[in-house]
């Protein structure tokens, strides 16, 4: 059997991992893919707004963080796992060497820290051979430049907490493990082919955790509504839009001190707009294009998409 790995090309990695065959048992939970078909597991709440949990509601686990309740049911399954171990009712400790969490919480902040100053390096290098004398200017170009960059990347907040591939940042994703997720070899002899595959699936579905099929060393809290409900931060699409029109105001007042060294002869004359000045609804139309761009090569749920328009707008509508 041929494994997919990052040094294929991408049809190589989707035919090698079609032609995989995984254990088919009445007495295994059956795995979640978070990558193609469950993106949004974990993620959104009820009215399709993304899930950012409130710090208050995290708790410590292993020196790493996850919400309280998922806790509660982590340290359940790690005692259970613990106990049949050491008295030979499972031979699980074959898969996973130890039954502590390598990984869980990370926060959006951090991640969204890293993509914009990412995608700010490579719009300035975009500008070298554009015209940019006003922050009008700025936005036209940035909306060219999202555009193509939108095929392969996201900008928008919203864009990339949902095209994340699992749900760390929600608190109810832990991992056992820090195996590397480009070689699938591990995956598949470490994990399904070993007979004690299916007690690891169904201790963890005992206690309301979904087996991530992609890194299997990977388990995904079952999480109600209400749960989410009461540990979500408010308005989170409003922040995310404010977060970039924060972004977007920042990165131009950074070029503007930079333009020495990011100019030629069209850009000398540039012009830095105060930001008490710049129309708002300038920014919400950047806005709800590059949503447009990345809806069309994103997996975005259409609520999420058509509620973060209309909060780009709503605020548009409040401070004018």
């Amino acid at each position: 059997m041929k494994f997919a790995q990052n040094s294929m090309s991408s049809k190589e990695i989707f035919d090698a991992r079609r032609s995989y065959r995984y254990p088919s048992s009445n007495k295994i939970e059956k795995p979640i893919n978070l990558w193609t078909i469950q993106k949004d597991f974990g993620k959104l709440n009820t009215f399709g707004e993304p899930f950012l949990p409130r710090f208050s509601s995290l708790e410590e686990l292993d020196k790493t963080l996850c919400l309280g309740e998922v806790k509660t049911h982590a340290l359940k399954l790690q005692e259970t796992m613990k106990i049949l171990v050491n008295t030979g009712k499972t031979c699980i400790s074959t898969i996973l060497s130890d039954f502590t969490f390598k990984k869980s919480f990370i926060n959006f902040e951090t991640t969204l820290l890293e993509a914009n100053q990412n995608t700010k390096q490579l719009f300035f290098e975009y500008l070298r051979t554009k015209k940019v004398t006003c922050f009008k200017d700025f936005v036209f170009h940035f909306d060219n430049f999202c555009f193509s960059i939108c095929k392969t990347a996201n900008v928008t907040p919203l864009g990339l907490f949902l095209n994340s591939g699992t749900c760390y940042s929600s608190g109810l994703s832990l991992n056992f493990n820090l195996f590397p997720h480009d070689n699938d070899e591990i995956k598949y002899k470490r994990f399904f082919e070993s007979p004690a595959f299916g007690d690891y699936t169904r201790l963890c579905g005992e206690y309301n955790f979904f087996v991530n099929k992609n890194a299997p060393w990977n388990i995904v809290y079952n999480a109600s509504s209400e749960l989410i409900s009461e540990n979500c931060q408010e308005n989170t699409l409003f922040v995310l839009f404010n977060k970039f029109k924060s972004f977007l105001l920042e990165s131009f007042d950074e070029f503007c001190a930079k333009s020495v060294f990011y100019t030629n002869s069209m850009n000398k004359f540039l012009i830095k707009t105060d930001k008490n000045s710049v129309s708002l609804d300038e920014i919400a139309i950047l806005y709800t294009n590059i949503l447009s761009y990345e809806f069309n090569f994103v997996h975005f749920i259409q609520e999420s998409f058509e509620k973060q328009i209309k909060w780009a707008w709503q605020e548009i509508l409040n401070l004018t």
